[in-house]
Parts: structure tokens; sequence; C-alpha cells
């Protein structure tokens, strides 16, 4: 329709994030688009062409977009420099077939998770959950963060002061560690286990239970993938919620895309930029089945998560990600935030491996809150 014509970089993804930050910070001009992940967004968003104008003249629907996806695009002056683009909500999938055979229920509580788990684990040869607790960019927070949230704590107050290690912080911590050491409804491996590792063991049959993104539904539903007795008896619901304390919470992760200031072709690439993101650009990729290699599932729009049609081809797998995303919350939008993500995944995997669970708590505390003083926050 425009005629403009567009070129991907595929860039390998150990040197996707540094290549980003050069580019921004240099105001480069080799690309007219850029993709981020929401943790690298602070450090991105200066260099960022405000979208602002573009939504008004449009009249783009941003109001479509959970919240969760939408905020991580904002810079510091409340501006939308990124579109929702790539985004996946935290879930826990389980073997239904195990399930039903012991009279199990998914569970809607952590209590209810560690009684699953140690059921399966009696009765049959199965783990009853794949956790992961390796250092790898962040992922062994993930579900310690979805503990802590419910749990009622949080990694900072309003002044940015690390409150991980107070009481909350400290309970939900043991907890999390307590599924590998002392219940044991974990297989030992897990201490090195990063995501995608953790998520073999439910595709490959050797456990019933995995916490991760929304988006393993393509692989959990691949005869390629999985074994025999794993396909088509992969269920899915929210990830628990603390007993007695309301509503699970959840991180919602989101890939925004964004117009670079450098760029030299803004009027074009907002256009492509524009039917990229579109709800029906989304719907008619979604619902494309038509082989494995361009199966996918996954949605940002909220009229997409909840359409008929899709939520028809693939198990209501959408319905269950635009309800959990309806109280999903983001990580901390702060320039330094890797590095304070770097201390927190380093503690939780000495935690794992036999750290005493106050001590490192504390240690990794004072080692946020010298980074963040060091770099300035507490005297703005």
């Amino acid at each position: 329709m425009t005629g403009i014509k567009v070129e991907w970089g595929d860039v390998p993804w150990g040197a996707f994030q540094e290549q980003l930050m050069q580019e921004a910070a240099t105001g480069g001009s080799t690309y007219d688009l850029m993709a981020w992940a929401d943790a690298w967004g602070p450090g991105l968003v200066a260099f960022l062409e405000p979208l602002d104008k573009y939504i008004a003249t449009d009249n783009y629907n941003l109001a479509d977009f959970p919240q969760a996806y939408v905020d991580p695009g904002k810079n510091a002056d409340g501006q939308q420099v990124g579109l929702p683009f790539r985004g996946h909500a935290f879930t826990l999938f389980y073997r239904k077939d195990v399930f039903d055979k012991l009279g199990l229920k998914p569970p809607t509580t952590w209590a209810e998770y560690e009684e699953a788990a140690k059921k399966i684990q009696e009765q049959t040869e199965l783990d009853g959950t794949a956790q992961y607790y390796a250092v790898a960019s962040g992922g062994n927070l993930f579900t310690w963060e979805s503990l802590l949230w419910s749990n009622g704590g949080d990694i900072f107050d309003k002044d940015l002061k690390p409150i991980f290690n107070n009481e909350a912080g400290v309970e939900a911590t043991q907890r999390y560690v307590d599924w590998l050491q002392t219940q044991k409804i974990t297989a030992d491996g897990a201490k090195a286990w990063n995501e995608g590792e953790a998520a073999n063991e439910l595709t490959a049959g050797r456990a019933a239970m995995w916490l991760g993104w929304s988006w393993y539904y393509s692989n959990f539903t691949d005869k390629a993938l999985v074994a025999p007795e794993v396909l088509g008896n992969v269920g899915f619901a929210p990830p628990p919620a603390w007993e007695g304390k309301g509503k699970p919470a959840t991180y919602g992760y989101i890939w925004e895309t964004s117009i670079p200031q450098g760029s030299k072709n803004k009027e074009a690439a907002w256009e492509y930029l524009k039917w990229m993101t579109n709800a029906i650009t989304e719907k008619t990729v979604v619902m494309d089945k038509s082989s494995s290699n361009v199966a996918n599932v996954v949605a940002v729009h909220n009229s997409v998560l909840k359409d008929p049609e899709v939520n028809a081809i693939h198990d209501n797998l959408h319905a269950n990600i635009a309800a959990v995303l309806a109280d999903a919350k983001m990580q901390p939008t702060i320039a330094d935030w890797l590095q304070v993500q770097s201390i927190l995944e380093v503690a939780i995997n000495e935690i794992a491996n036999g750290a005493d669970v106050k001590a490192k708590l504390d240690t990794a505390a004072a080692d946020v809150e010298e980074l963040l003083q060091r770099q300035g926050y507490y005297n703005k």
C-alpha cells in the first residue's frame, strides 16, 4: 500500500542489547525501528522518538493494550516512546492427564501447588514441578517475584530503598528455595536450570508442572518437540496466589518497538510500526496454524486476547493471558535495574545452593543500596 521496503536486522541475541544501546547513545541512523525488552527501557527511552503526535493524528488505539504493557514504553516525561509488540503472561502449565488421574485441580494458592506437587511425587514417577534457579538474565527472579509480591512484599519502597529482605521477603524466598531443598518437589538439577531447561522437563514428560511464559504453549503443543504422552495433555492456569492474601501477583513481560531519534525515515517507520502492531495484523498471525514453522500464540492486544475465534483455536489460552495481565506488575523502571537484577539473581542462586536466606538477602540489599547511592538516586 505504501511502497515501503523493509529490511530486518537479524542480530545475535548475545550482542543485541549492546548494539541497541550503542546505536541509541551515539544517535546512529542504522535502524528506523528498534525492538527492546522492558528491562532495557530506562537506558534507551531518552534516545527514542516520542510517538504521542503520531498516536493522536492517526487515532491509534493505545487503550487496546494491557496497562502493564503500555507503561514500560513511556519516558521520564510520560511520553509514549514504545508500542507493545511481543509480550508474555506468567503462566502455570500442568499435565491434565496426571491431574485427572490423581483427582487434582489446578492450584489457586501456593499451598495447593505444594500439595499437588507432593501427591504427584508420591504417586507417579514424575517430579511435581520443574523450577529454575540458575543465573541466566534474571530468569530465576520470575517465580520469586510472584511469591514476593503475592506475600505483600516488594523490591523497593517508595524511596527506592531495598525492602526485599524484610519479613515478607525472607518468608517468600525461603518458600521458594524450600521447594528444592526441603520439600524436594523439583529435581536437584533445578539449581543449574535456566527457564528453557526447566520447561524441557515438562516437554520431555519428566515433570508435571512448570511456571513460565505463555508463549511456551506453542512448544507444548508441537508434536515435533514434546513426548507422545505430553502432546494434548498440557493445561494452563494463572499462577497461584499466597493463601489468604488475595489475587496472584505476577510480572507482565513485554517487548516494545520504537523509532530512534536518529532515524532518517521516521514517517515511513511510523507507517510500518502502525501496521506491525495493529490488532488485525496480530490476529492474522495468531490464527495461522498452517505449520509449526509459523505457529505463534503471542498477542498483546486486549481485543485479540479476548477474541472468541482466537480462543477457540488455542484452547482459551488467550483468555487466561488476559486474566493474568489484568493485575500484572512490571519490574522497576530505573536506569540501573539490570545491575540490580544481577545482584538479585546471584543471591537467589546462592540461596538455592545453601546460603542462609536472611543473611544473603541482607547482603544483596546492602549491595543494591550502595549501587543506587553511588548512582545518585537518593540525592534526587
